[in-house]
């Protein structure tokens, strides 16, 4: 036997505790453990523990509104190495293989079991892992069309402008980041500009070697052959338990915004609407 002393210092712990890689191996032992017993074809969801954040398309966090949180299909067990893929919202599974027990460890994260999926084990009925998206599938996709009805999106750059001339102030416009109402922006119309296009202003873009256009204040003005511009200038003014943005920000409207795409103006198209968007839980 060693008579060399062992006794280990608080040093020593310190030195110890800051080896990665003996930190992470700890973790990842742990979560074997701790996944050891999941079943293939269990379907689970990712939360943090702690939290009701889930792992979501809003981030790696639930924190986008109006989605639901992603669910995993159990594919391997492999002594507590747990591999899953995502189940899509067509009810097929993604192509991306996911190691939970290393991507996910138990100190931060746990496995919650999809509540349909333990009430069909216990009555003995046949489960559809992919039943909740393909529902929410159909309603964001009914919700798009609903909304359609009301987005700011004109075929012809004249009519796009004329509909700016009818505009006032204080009117109510909505802006949202999808067409099923995600990241809504409510703003009022705080004032109107009325300018003459100056060609010598000109600073038309374009993208890549594509060609595709992007608006500009005076050089689109003079291109659809506008002798006068017109740019409303929109407040924000989304109540704040619904602004999902840290700050808020003015935007100007020109007719190029809300053109369809075939009018040339591609990249300076926005989803702005004349009432407030739905969302997929506003849809039965």
């Amino acid at each position: 036997m060693s008579t060399v002393e062992t006794n280990l210092t608080r040093d020593d712990l310190k030195r110890i505790n800051r080896c990665d890689e003996y930190l992470r191996t700890k973790r990842i032992l742990k979560s074997i453990n701790d996944f050891k017993d999941y079943e293939i074809g269990t379907a689970i969801y990712i939360k943090h523990i702690g939290t009701n954040n889930f792992v979501s398309s809003g981030g790696f966090w639930n924190t986008a509104p109006n989605k639901p949180p992603y669910k995993y299909l159990i594919i391997e067990n492999d002594d507590g190495f747990i591999f899953a893929k995502r189940i899509l919202g067509t009810g097929a599974l993604g192509a991306e293989v996911k190691c939970l027990t290393t991507d996910f460890n138990s100190d931060s994260f746990e496995l919650v079991t999809d509540e349909d999926y333990l009430d069909a084990m216990l009555l003995d009925q046949e489960y559809d892992p992919a039943a909740k998206e393909k529902e929410y599938l159909k309603k964001k996709n009914k919700t798009s069309r609903t909304n359609e009805k009301y987005r700011l999106n004109f075929d012809k750059a004249l009519d796009a402008y004329t509909y700016l001339t009818t505009v006032k102030k204080g009117d109510i416009l909505w802006e949202a980041s999808t067409t099923f109402g995600d990241y809504m922006t409510k703003y009022e119309v705080e004032d109107i500009e009325v300018f003459k296009p100056d060609p010598n202003e000109r600073s038309y873009r374009y993208y890549g070697h594509s060609s595709r256009q992007y608006g500009d204040k005076h050089e689109s003005h003079l291109k659809e052959g506008f002798s006068i511009g017109l740019r409303v200038i929109l407040k924000d003014v989304t109540p704040l338990d619904e602004n999902y943005t840290y700050h808020r920000s003015n935007k100007d409207l020109m007719f190029y915004n809300i053109c369809k795409s075939k009018c040339g103006y591609t990249h300076s198209s926005i989803l702005i609407y004349n009432k407030k968007p739905l969302t997929p839980e506003d849809t039965i």
